[in-house]
């Protein structure tokens, strides 16, 4: 909201531009390479009255990088040689955003206040603000920067955080000397901006209905309502009692009302935004068909819950038992990552006093029951602005014919505002009568609703307070201990002993019986207590079916369905026990049956025995759903598959492992099935595709759980689920029996290449995602990529986003494809095509990478392996690493419990050197025999282009001065690709049925190549007998 009038986006550019240089480090690329080497990386954000930079690095950089990032503030160079690429990455970071359905409503929504309000703003900027229209104004962009920067980074008005290993007197020490040397200000520009006036919202530009252009198959209903400033009544957190009481999902609550009663929305969110121009609100729906046929009846049903609001009052318990959840989640709040916990707290400090820096944001010391019934007055259709978004798959916006269809300036998009009584005729002042005598008559809102072809069975209700919030909670098992003999263990050491697989008094597990309910095998993984601190449990317990089990596409998609049916029957049933801070989580696939509970142990075996009463009433009974609500519930799943609201780029990588993977599906297959489904094949697909057959049952319980109730939560989920009479069971061979590792992957003979449509209709970019396969993981492939991803990753932001500018979204770097090894690269951007992104990704894979691998001295070969050292050796933050740690061993049948210890042992070995990086890189991209195993997946943005002929293709490489050799390769690769209009299943098969190919084996490899057997005993030959 501090930007000049006249220069949209000045602060966001500002920001950007702080990191290409400075007096003492001018060279535009430098903090990059100083991060590359240091293991580290660098990002900031601008909000509406804060920018926030932040990066992290070695421990053992502390001294430069506080130095480094002290000269950002001092003495940033504005270097004019990167101003017209810099305002291209924020065109691109604008271009991102622009078929962001929530972006979009944001700033229609902003654009409806007053003009002269900072409030009605483009704060993101693009080239025509940035650059275009001051150039044709005479005004230099250069010499605005270097005034804003004077006005505003004022060192009384930074804050500055650090987190690290060493002691908080030596990080004072050397932070206090680089960022205590910036010279204080004293000018009127440095004070505190206040943005309330002119006033954003005065009430000639509310009580508006907004129809906005939509860009996404679901269509929404968003109400935004102005409220004061809260940002100083931190200590009773006010939003957090009107959230609850709006988004409670328990039964009989709005959302149930509105969700499973009577069908109209899919989804019921709040979001609230505190600046000093006041605090926005936003509710909002995600719609149904049902429910944009009755958008007033939506509009009744709300409004009335909201006068019930005014009518009960605040209820001081339920705001206390509030209070008390939040206290009981502030007391064993689980720590951020560093660089997560540095940001955060940066924020904080320009809002909080320092006494409450810890607990301001998290706990609410102070009930202001006044202050939340004025903020319930505030719910009403005078101080509401709502917008409608259609659906993209209506075809024509239906814009009302009495409106004024205007174009939001920048984003390009419709949109058209009017009276909110004249697009609902008679349902304000109906609201208002309601909200005014705090009271609805029943039988006035059963009318109304009725008379829209709406029948409900019964009104919403306040929710009560939270009942059974844990008090004095036993700890008995809570700290995970490490034994003198595995002290010097380091993967003990980080993570605590690995888990136990439970024996009864030495002889083989009771549970593996053959009449131990489902399963054909039982494996319950067991350890006490965490390496963090929690008083919390997690119970994770897996029913998979065996090999050769097969599920068609369409029975995939009968299982996922019926998830998603389960899920919401669920939601209200445990709403008032998961409310406290537990979680239930059930997942339905063709992978089985996964049951995980994260709770406190006293209340573990009531939440276990509601969860499989409410699971087997809902799947033993067929006609559960049928008619409107399954109908419904297909419509979801069609809108959700055919949406996309997530970057290109995420979709692109996404269409690489349906091409890969056995067993995926696309979402265009996905769709093109719908219409097959039917209730009760939907109903019955559990039983008849995972109950029927003998299942393997893999458990991990850890926390501060003990033995005897994680073994007996474990055999309760084993022997509850019930199994309905018309289910045939089938047998499996012992001999024969085994669970899945792992999807296969498609072993690629030659180079695969899909060329399509960018999936979301009217974004501008292009997206290229290259990928080349290793091979199965290893640990010492596990190890070279580790070293290699960080550094490509920088190597591909220097070049094709730093000095380039090809786009926002330049990223890569190494990764896993179930056991499969790759080295990848994705751009997204409008400066090139995807062909041509290609080429430069190429370059980067041929050229810059290897010049700078054979460069690399013995010192910066040494940092960036002490940085893949620190992430191994970085301690778990939350019980969440702590389970995902152990997690993948368990799954897989307890193997490589001790990979963390190999990689460790193997990054320390001789073999890893600067010349083992650059022959690893070496035979990655130029194999002695054959091609490399490369896909492709373009997008583009308007239409798909001819693919270009090997003539042209060499010409683009011949520009970027790659090799003969390399040329060679590449034309000869172009020539050999196997080109597809879409990654599918279909694509997959030609792939796997290329003679010689197929798929690769499941293996799982977590031993050195070469290396003798540890001398410690694992976990199976400590179990044998």
């Amino acid at each position: 909201m501090d930007d000049p009038r006249n220069l949209p986006g000045l602060a966001h550019f500002c920001e950007h531009m702080l990191f290409l240089g400075t007096a003492k480090y001018p060279d535009p690329l430098g903090i990059n390479k100083f991060l590359e080497k240091a293991g580290g990386s660098s990002n900031a954000y601008t909000s509406s009255e804060v920018t926030v930079f932040h990066m992290e690095f070695s421990s053992s950089a502390l001294a430069e990088a506080n130095d480094r990032f002290a000269d950002f503030f001092r003495a940033p160079l504005f270097n004019r040689t990167f101003v017209q690429k810099e305002v291209h990455a924020i065109n691109s970071e604008f271009e991102k955003n622009l078929q962001d359905p929530t972006r979009r409503v944001l700033q229609v929504i902003s654009n409806l206040a007053d003009p002269e309000s900072a409030v009605n703003h483009f704060s993101t900027g693009n080239y025509q603000t940035l650059y275009e229209a001051p150039k044709n104004e005479g005004r230099d962009i250069v010499k605005s920067l270097e005034s804003y920067f004077r006005d505003r980074y004022c060192p009384q008005q930074m804050r500055v955080v650090t987190v690290g290993p060493q002691s908080l007197e030596e990080q004072l020490s050397v932070t206090a000397l680089r960022f205590g040397a910036l010279p204080p200000r004293h000018d009127k520009s440095c004070d505190s901006r206040n943005f309330s006036l002119p006033v954003a919202w005065p009430q000639e530009r509310l009580s508006q209905w907004v129809v906005v252009e939509g860009s996404q198959p679901r269509a929404m209903l968003w109400l935004y309502f102005n409220l004061p400033d809260l940002r100083k009544h931190f200590l009773s957190h006010p939003m957090t009692y009107l959230n609850h009481v709006l988004t409670y999902a328990g039964e009989r609550s709005l959302l149930t009302t509105l969700r499973k009663d009577l069908g109209l929305v899919t989804e019921m969110k709040c979001s609230a935004d505190s600046t000093s121009a006041g605090t926005s609100l936003y509710v909002y729906f995600v719609l149904t068909r049902e429910g944009v046929e009755h958008l007033q009846g939506l509009l009744d049903i709300f409004f009335s819950y909201v006068a019930l609001l005014k009518q009960q009052g605040v209820s001081t318990a339920l705001y206390q038992s509030l209070a008390d959840t939040l206290s009981l989640q502030f007391n064993w709040t689980q720590p951020r990552s560093p660089m997560n916990t540095a940001k955060d707290y940066a924020e904080r400090m320009l809002r909080l006093p320092p006494e409450k820096l810890l607990s301001g944001d998290t706990r609410i010391d102070k009930l202001d029951t006044d202050l939340v019934t004025h903020l319930i007055s505030k719910l009403t259709p005078d101080n509401m602005v709502a917008s409608y978004v259609p659906s993209s798959t209506d075809g024509k916006t239906p814009f009302p014919n009495s409106a004024h269809v205007q174009t939001l300036p920048y984003y390009g998009l419709k949109y058209a505002a009017l009276p909110l009584e004249v697009a609902l005729p008679g349902g304000p002042s109906r609201w208002a009568g309601w909200l005014a005598a705090a009271k609805v008559a029943d039988s006035e809102l059963r009318h109304s609703l009725l008379a829209q072809g709406l029948q409900l069975e019964a009104l919403p209700e306040i929710p009560g307070p939270i009942e059974d919030i844990p008090k004095d909670l036993p700890t008995t098992y809570m700290k995970a201990s490490v034994s003198k003999a595995h002290s010097a263990d380091t993967g003990t050491a980080l993570y605590g002993t690995e888990p136990l697989l439970l024996a009864d008094e030495g002889e083989p597990l009771a549970s593996h019986r053959s009449d131990r309910g489902l399963a054909h095998s039982v494996k319950i993984w067991y350890r006490s207590g965490w390496r963090t601190t929690s008083p919390k449990m997690s119970l994770q317990v897996f029913f998979r079916p065996y090999e050769g089990a097969g599920v068609t596409q369409l029975d995939e998609l009968r299982l996922i369905l019926f998830g998603k049916l389960l899920n919401k029957e669920l939601e209200p049933k445990l709403s008032d026990l998961t409310v406290t801070g537990q979680s239930v989580n059930v997942a339905v696939s063709k992978d089985g049956l996964a049951f995980k509970i994260t709770g406190f142990e006293p209340v573990l075996h009531k939440l276990l025995d509601r969860v499989l009463f409410e699971f087997n009433s809902f799947h033993m009974n067929q006609s559960a759903v049928h008619g409107s609500k399954f109908a419904g519930a297909v419509q979801e799943l069609h809108d959700e598959l055919s949406s996309h609201t997530n970057l290109p780029a995420v979709y692109a990588v996404s269409d690489k492992k349906v091409l890969l993977s056995k067993g995926e599906t696309s979402d265009e297959e996905a769709l093109s099935m719908l219409d097959r489904l039917t209730p009760t094949a939907v109903m019955r697909s559990v039983g008849e595709l995972l109950l029927s057959q003998p299942l393997s049952l893999d458990s991990l319980v850890m926390g501060n759980i003990g033995k005897e109730v994680a073994n007996s939560a474990v055999n309760k989920l084993l022997t509850g689920i019930s199994v309905p009479s018309w289910v045939s069971k089938t047998n499996v061979q012992s001999s024969q029996a085994r669970v899945g590792d792992y999807a296969p992957i498609v072993k690629l003979l030659q180079p695969a290449e899909v060329r399509s449509l960018n999936p979301r209709a009217g974004d501008p970019n292009d997206v290229a995602h290259v990928a080349i396969l290793h091979g199965i993981a290893t640990v010492e492939s596990r190890v070279v990529y580790g070293i290699l991803g960080n550094m490509l990753k920088e190597s591909l932001y220097t070049q094709l986003r730093t000095q380039e500018q090809l786009g926002y979204i330049v990223t890569g770097g190494t990764g896993l494809l179930s056991n499969i090894h790759y080295v990848a690269a994705v751009v997204q951007g409008s400066v090139l095509s995807a062909d041509e992104m290609e080429v430069a990704i190429e370059s980067v894979f041929l050229k810059w990478f290897p010049q700078q691998l054979r460069s690399l001295t013995e010192r910066e070969f040494q940092d960036h392996k002490q940085a893949f050292l620190e992430s191994l050796l970085q301690p778990p933050m939350s019980t969440d690493e702590e389970l995902a740690h152990f997690i993948g061993s368990v799954s897989h049948g307890g193997v490589c419990f001790d990979l963390l210890n190999q990689l460790i042992d193997f990054a320390n070995s001789s073999r890893v050197s600067k010349d083992f990086l650059a022959e690893s890189w070496t035979k990655l991209m130029s194999p002695e025999i054959g091609h490399r195993k490369k896909v492709s997946i373009k997008y583009f943005a308007k239409k798909v282009p001819e693919r270009p002929a090997v003539e042209k293709f060499r010409r683009d490489l011949e520009k970027r001065k790659l090799t003969d050799r390399s040329i060679e390769r590449l034309s000869r690769e172009h020539e050999r690709t196997q080109v597809f209009e879409r990654a599918d299943s279909a694509a997959r098969g030609r792939l796997a049925e290329t003679p010689g190919g197929g798929y690769y084996p499941t293996d799982i490899r977590c031993e050195r190549v070469g290396k003798l057997p540890s001398a410690r005993p694992n976990f199976l030959q400590r179990m044998k007998p």
